[in-house]
């Protein structure tokens, strides 16, 4: 109840799946939506786990076929941000799928010592002020697409499960 007001675009109780899996990627989504107040690297690495499921599902090389699929749309939504990571994936030699796997969550969770990422310096988390639409917007259509999800879990509000939740309250269940 705390954060109702905040998080627009939320569903307001989280009761859509019996899933596992698609269960932990919409924890791990929201978790990213929310990171993306206080920490865009914590955002992306956020996004970065859904990823990881569909990469321990298929494997890795479908996983960079989906993130390839996707590139048009991304670049679609977000023109900036996906030039400025074209760019910096080409100084790395390396593809926009393997960047956007691999270079994001490595600067994300792991400490390199020849890396230039100072979580307190603000021009120095650049990347993730670049990365954190495209990978939201992948994770996106990971979850709705790859694991098969509805619309409606994106919706602004989310009724019949808010009238379960108040029911189930009523009933002293939560």
């Amino acid at each position: 109840m705390l954060f109702s007001g905040c998080l627009g675009g939320f569903p307001d109780c989280f009761e859509l799946t019996t899933d596992p899996v698609v269960a932990n990627a919409l924890a791990f989504y929201r978790h990213g939506k929310s990171a993306e107040r206080y920490s865009l690297a914590d955002s992306c690495l956020s996004y970065y786990k859904i990823l990881e499921i569909i990469k321990r599902r298929e494997g890795t090389d479908n996983l960079d076929q989906i993130i390839n699929q996707k590139i048009p749309y991304m670049t679609n939504l977000n023109k900036r941000c996906m030039a400025f990571i074209e760019d910096k994936s080409s100084q790395k030699g390396i593809s926009i799928s393997k960047f956007l796997f691999k270079e994001v969550r490595n600067q994300a969770a792991h400490y390199f010592e020849d890396s230039s990422i100072n979580l307190d310096n603000e021009d120095e988390n650049e990347l993730f002020k670049y990365a954190v639409n495209p990978m939201h917007d992948l994770a996106r259509c990971v979850i709705k697409e790859t694991l098969n999800t509805d619309d409606y879990i994106y919706a602004f509000s989310y009724h019949k499960n808010s009238l379960k939740f108040f029911e189930e309250q009523e009933k002293g269940n939560y």
